[in-house]
Order: structure tokens, then C-alpha cells, then sequence
């Protein structure tokens, strides 16, 4: 006793040294001579190393460790055996005053110096008295450090130290089942989450079988033969282990049927199913597929005997209404998984619309619940039988026919799709007469200019204006069915126009589109054209509507027009000429749309 306390004194005189040893006060850190590992749990204890870092001849220095008392408690500390050389004092308390912090000292008369690779040179161990905690977390913070290498040294500082490391600790409790079932290739067991595990080790009659991460709290055994029981054990572990056994537990396997499928029958909805080996009895059950893909629960209908392979539910089943079942196979050990489902529905007729759009037939329908898609058909006058011609998916309710034949009597009908089933149907019939689909309106020298795509079959079409403020359609005239286009001549510059167009077979009429709008500017008339010698001069009258007037010029020999510039008057004087040279000028008007241009323009040698 009286030993121990001349030691403790020597360190309280020693320490004061310490503080009094060397003048300068350097810089250094605590991660510049010093780092902690931990050596994890073991046997309830927790236990870190504290490491000197290679090359450092020490002194002395004092460690402060803070800790949560309510997870641990200290039993001691010690110089590591690794530095057992270490010819010094060493102290482990805890510090006065306070429930969760631990003070640590070495101290060496002679200096100890580390050599060329790290060393550990103090151990603490605490008892883990609560493992119900997800992780403790222990700091440790450098009070002084004395060194021979003043550079090193870090003056001593009770009240504030610097912090050296914190390490973040898990601690583990026993792994909690929630049970053992069928699957459909093996038996799964299923636990809940332990605080502090950094993942799971599955084991199987007492053999490790498997390991999952975290976030894993399950494990499927495809090795295990039918009809057959196993006992399973899992172990939580972390950076410190695997925690102590947990009692196993036993499971059954029962395989599922190979297949279950359904269909529409007079009377109901016919369900079968595969045997299943061992098998004493099956069990049918129903549910509801919601709008909204969401599964009401199951409903039990019929329990079949051990040799029956089918059955007919006729349970207050509703018409349009999106049925799901499932077959479980049972022993008096247990029953197999719920893995094998069949859906079908009694599928309503779609009622179906057509009528004609630009670029073919559009048949729409109803949306009938449950569909997962649709098929649509085709039938012309004459035709002994339908033709398929499409297939959408269930989120879209119409379709366009773009191979429709114009000029034709067409029937069509559409049948819902599921699995299994499909339904009924009833069939529009519709006189078809393409739409044209106008490309593109614009201003031409003669006037404006409407073009067309071409309609098969037609005999004619027909086109239509509307002006500015006028609110309905103008007929104009019919051209032959080859034509593509047609230039309206009288129209006004400045003035706004829509046109549309109609295709004629015979007596019938297509509908149209809503039209193309231009407004027409007249093309500028070109008047003169003279040089002089500030170069060449062209003129011409001003439009209606018109804001701005774009030249153009093309040399002898070029076949394209070249932009010169735009003004707002009629004429217009090119001073990039060249003496001798022949050069050819026209204008476009500009009104918010342009007008159309002579193309042969005036033409003059400079």
C-alpha cells in the first residue's frame, strides 16, 4: 500500500515536471504521435488500444477518456504487452468529480523510444453493462504529451484538451425470431432487427448455411428436400463478434403446387391446380384486384380433398370485377407457401365508337376494369371474317387506323384482354372517306397556295377559306381527285385567311382539319431598276400589310437567290458591284409572313 501511494506521488511530481519542461509552446496535435483502436467486444468487455505512432521518444503524457456509464463501466488500464519495455509508471482512475470520464498517465525517467513501426503502449477495458444500446460512442482527448522532440509536444490543458479520437462502438442483444415457413423452393426464416448488428450468420442443425447484410432479416433455404424439417439459429454479430446463441427454431417444408390456372365456364369461374406429393387436402382462395392494382385480403372458398384437381367457384361473383386465387397444398405438419396465383375476370363488351381523323379511322371504347390490354379488329364490306390489326395497352382507349382504305364500308370491334380471358364484343360500322392533311398554306406571286397530302380513292377535293372575323367556312372550289394543291388568286394583301380542306368520293365527304393560317401579303411589283455611281438602284410598289421589304440579288450563272438587306421604302440601291458584271434583283414583302417573289426579277449590267 504505502508502495503503490510513493508511485502515485512520484506521478503527481513527475506530471508537474511535465508542465515545466521546455519553454516553447509548438503546435502539434494529438493525431501527430498518437491514434486508438479498439479490439471490440469480447466476453462482455470492451477493450481499446492506444498507439504511439513509430519514431517517438517518449516522455510522459496523460489520456483523458469519456465515456456513457450507463452502457460502460472501467476496470482497468495498463501498459500494453507489446510495450512492455516501457520502463515507467502507469495510473488509471476515474477523474474526480465526474461519472464517465477516465484519466491515464505513463510516465518514462529515460525517454522510450518507439522505433520504426507503431506500438501500443496503453490498454482500457470496460465491462458492457447494458447491451440494449445500438452503439456507444468513447472519446479520448490528450491532457499532455512530453516528448524529447519539442515539436511534438502538447502543453498540458485539463480544462480543454484536444479531443485525440471518438469511436463509435456497437453492442449486440440476441437475435429475435418471427418464424419459420414454406416457400416455394425451401423454408425461410424471418427475424427482427438487432440494435447494433452489422449483419446476420444463418445457421442450420447447428452448420452455418449463410450470412445476410443489415438490412436483411431473412433467409431463404433452397436446400431442404420436401416434407422435411430443419432447425435454424441465427447469430447477429458486428465488428466485435457474433452475439451468444440464440434458441433454434424448426420448420416444415411443404412444396406448392406446380401451377394453378382459370377460366370462364358457364356457370362460374373454374379453378385447377397440379397435385402436390404428400399433400392431404388443398385449400382454394379468392381475392379482388382494386382499380388501382391494390389486392383486397383473401377470402377461403373450398377445402378440396387430397385427389381433387379442380373446382368451380360460383361464390357471388360480379360481373367486370378483377378476381385473383391461389391454391395451398396442407399436411397435418404444415401448408405451402402462397406463391402460385391465377387472375380472370368476367370481361364487359367495350362499347365502341368510331369516326374518320386526319391520317385514318380512330376507334375509340369504354375502359373496362381489369383490362391489361386491348385488342382491336378490322372488317370490310364483303369480308367473310375479322381482321386483327392492333393491340394497346390497358391505360390508352382509343387507336387510329392509319391503314384504313378510303372509299370503303368498315366494321370494327375491340376485345378486352386478360389473362386467360377475353371478352365478347359488339361492332360500329363507319362509311370512310380519308381527311387530307393540309402541309402547309403560303404566299406565292399569284396569290397563296394551299398543298395536301394525297387520299386514296378520292374522286375529288374540295377547299375551303375562311377570312379574318368571318365564322364560318367559305367553299371556294372543287379540284380533281389527283390534285395535291390550289392557288387562291382572289385574296387581299394585308388580310388574315385559314384554309382547310374536304376529300370527295362520289356523293361522300371527309370531314377536315381545322385549318392552316396566313396572312396574305401581295408580291411587291418590281418597277425599275437603274445604275449610277453609287451602284444599282431597284424599285418597286409598296403592299398592303407590308412592314418591310427583304432584296435579293443573283449574278450571272447562279442558280440561287442571295440576301442583300431589308428597308421599309421601295427601293433599294446595291453598292457592292462590280463595272461589267450582269446582276439580277427581286424583292419579298414582310408582314408577319412573307409574300411571294418574282422569280425572274430585273436584271442590268453595271
Amino acid at each position: 500500500m504505502k508502495k503503490t501511494l510513493s508511485l502515485v506521488l512520484s506521478l503527481l511530481v513527475l506530471l508537474s515536471v511535465f508542465s515545466c519542461l521546455g519553454v516553447s509552446v509548438s503546435a502539434a496535435s494529438p493525431a501527430d504521435v498518437m491514434y486508438v483502436q479498439s479490439s471490440g467486444v469480447s466476453a462482455g468487455k470492451l477493450t481499446y488500444n492506444i498507439y504511439l505512432k513509430k519514431n517517438i521518444s517518449l516522455v510522459g503524457t496523460i489520456v483523458k477518456v469519456v465515456y456513457d456509464p450507463s452502457v460502460l463501466n472501467p476496470v482497468s488500464g495498463g501498459a500494453h504487452s507489446s510495450a512492455s519495455s516501457i520502463n515507467g509508471i502507469f495510473v488509471a482512475d476515474k477523474v474526480k468529480g465526474t461519472n464517465n470520464a477516465y484519466s491515464m498517465a505513463f510516465v518514462s525517467m529515460d525517454s522510450y523510444n518507439v522505433g520504426s513501426t507503431d506500438k501500443a503502449f496503453m490498454t482500457v477495458t470496460f465491462d458492457v453493462i447494458n447491451k440494449n444500446y445500438p452503439t456507444t460512442s468513447v472519446s479520448f482527448y490528450c491532457v499532455e504529451f512530453n516528448t524529447t522532440d519539442t515539436s511534438k509536444k502538447i502543453e498540458k490543458n485539463d480544462s480543454n484538451p484536444p479531443l485525440i479520437q471518438t469511436i463509435s462502438q456497437a453492442t449486440l442483444g440476441k437475435t429475435s425470431y418471427v418464424g419459420v415457413y414454406s416457400i416455394e423452393k425451401g423454408l425461410r426464416v424471418e427475424w427482427k432487427a438487432t440494435p447494433g448488428a452489422t449483419g446476420y450468420n444463418v445457421y442450420k442443425n447447428g452448420a452455418k448455411i449463410g450470412s445476410t447484410g443489415a438490412s436483411k432479416l431473412y433467409y431463404d433455404d433452397a436446400n431442404v428436400a420436401a416434407n422435411t424439417s430443419a432447425t435454424y439459429t441465427v447469430r447477429a454479430y458486428n465488428a466485435s463478434g457474433e452475439d451468444s446463441v440464440s434458441t433454434g427454431l424448426s420448420g416444415y417444408y411443404v412444396p406448392p403446387t406446380s401451377k394453378v390456372a382459370v377460366s370462364i365456364q358457364p356457370t362460374g369461374i373454374k379453378v385447377g391446380w397440379y397435385l402436390v406429393n404428400g399433400a392431404t387436402s388443398y385449400r382454394i382462395y379468392r381475392r379482388v384486384i382494386n382499380p388501382d392494382n391494390t389486392r383486397s385480403g383473401w377470402t377461403y372458398l373450398y377445402a378440396a380433398g387430397a385427389k381433387q384437381t379442380s373446382y368451380i367457384d360460383t361464390n357471388k361473383l360480379v360481373n367486370g370485377t378483377n378476381y385473383e386465387y391461389t391454391v395451398r397444398a396442407y399436411t397435418d405438419k404444415g401448408a405451402s407457401a402462397v406463391c402460385r396465383y391465377a387472375a380472370i375476370r368476367y370481361y364487359e363488351a367495350p362499347t365502341v365508337s368510331v369516326k374518320a381523323v386526319t391520317g385514318g379511322v380512330q376507334v375509340s371504347w369504354n375502359k373496362i376494369m381489369g383490362a391489361q390490354k386491348y385488342n382491336i379488329y378490322r372488317m370490310y364490306n364483303g369480308a367473310k371474317s375479322w381482321s386483327y390489326i392492333a393491340t394497346v395497352d390497358a391505360s390508352k382507349l382509343s387507336y387510329t387506323d392509319k391503314a384504313a382504305v378510303s372509299g370503303r364500308n368498315i366494321h370494327y370491334t375491340v376485345k378486352a384482354v386478360g389473362d386467360n380471358g377475353m371478352s365478347a364484343y359488339v361492332s360500329k360500322k363507319i362509311s370512310y372517306v380519308g381527311i387530307p392533311h393540309i402541309t402547309g398554306v403560303s404566299n406565292i406571286a399569284g396569290g397563296v397556295q394551299v398543298k395536301w397530302n394525297k387520299v386514296a380513292n378520292a374522286t375529288g377535293y374540295r377547299i375551303y377559306r375562311r377570312a379574318a372575323g368571318e365564322k364560318s367556312w367559305t367553299y371556294l372550289t372543287t379540284v380533281s381527285g389527283s390534285a395535291v394543291s390550289y392557288v387562291d388568286k382572289n385574296v387581299k394583301s394585308g388580310t388574315y385567311y385559314k384554309y382547310t380542306v374536304r376529300t370527295v368520293f362520289y356523293s361522300m365527304f371527309s370531314g377536315y382539319e381545322s385549318g392552316l393560317l396566313v396572312r396574305h401579303i401581295a408580291t411587291p411589283k418590281l418597277t425599275s431598276i437603274s445604275k449610277s455611281s453609287a451602284g444599282i438602284t431597284v424599285k418597286w410598289n409598296k403592299v398592303a400589310g407590308a412592314t418591310d421589304y427583304r432584296v435579293y440579288r443573283r449574278g450571272a450563272g447562279q442558280g440561287t437567290w442571295t440576301y442583300l438587306g431589308t428597308v421599309k421604302n421601295g427601293q433599294f440601291t446595291d453598292k457592292n458591284v462590280k463595272v461589267g458584271n450582269y446582276y439580277r434583283y427581286t424583292v419579298r414583302a414582310v408582314g408577319g409572313y412573307y409574300s411571294g417573289f418574282d422569280s425572274n426579277g430585273l436584271v442590268i449590267k453595271r
